[in-house]
């Protein structure tokens, strides 16, 4: 029988070391996105010529990104705060910053401002960091306990 979760499905090893840091790379990806996010609602237009990045033709899109990046957070806490019982949604955060990482790399190399390599370079080291917290927390990528 599992720690939480499904029947038979243990969810990290207790007192795993990978959990304390694969909690502390979330912690620090909610506070990065939810700074970013802030920064953009605050102030679009200087966030735009800081970053070198033209004006989308409705200034709702931009902000409907800084929402997204303020949401985001709000998954990402869980496995900060406790990352055996959220190693799925450790697993799935995981994910979604692997595909940001790609989806900004991609852009920037359409011909997009160079600003987007650096977020990307950025969701790219969360993404390895988390894959690294889990598997140093015994878990695959889908958060259950890996078989040794």
């Amino acid at each position: 029988m599992g720690s939480r979760g499904s029947p038979g499905l243990r969810m990290g090893r207790a007192g795993s070391p990978g959990l304390g840091f694969l909690a502390a790379s979330f912690a620090a990806g909610a506070v990065y996105d939810a700074a970013l996010g802030l920064v953009i609602l605050a102030s679009p237009p200087a966030v735009l010529a800081f970053f070198s990045i033209p004006p989308p033709p409705d200034p709702m899109h931009f902000r409907f990104a800084a929402l997204l990046l303020l949401v985001l957070p709000l998954f990402y806490i869980l496995p900060a705060v406790d990352p055996a019982r959220f190693a799925p949604v450790a697993a799935a955060g995981t994910g979604a910053r692997t595909l940001g990482a790609a989806f900004l790399f991609a852009h920037a190399a359409a011909g997009a401002p160079a600003a987007y390599v650096g977020f990307a370079a950025v969701d790219a080291a969360f993404a390895l960091a988390h894959a690294w917290g889990l598997r140093r927390a015994g878990l695959d990528l889908l958060g259950r306990t890996r078989r040794l």
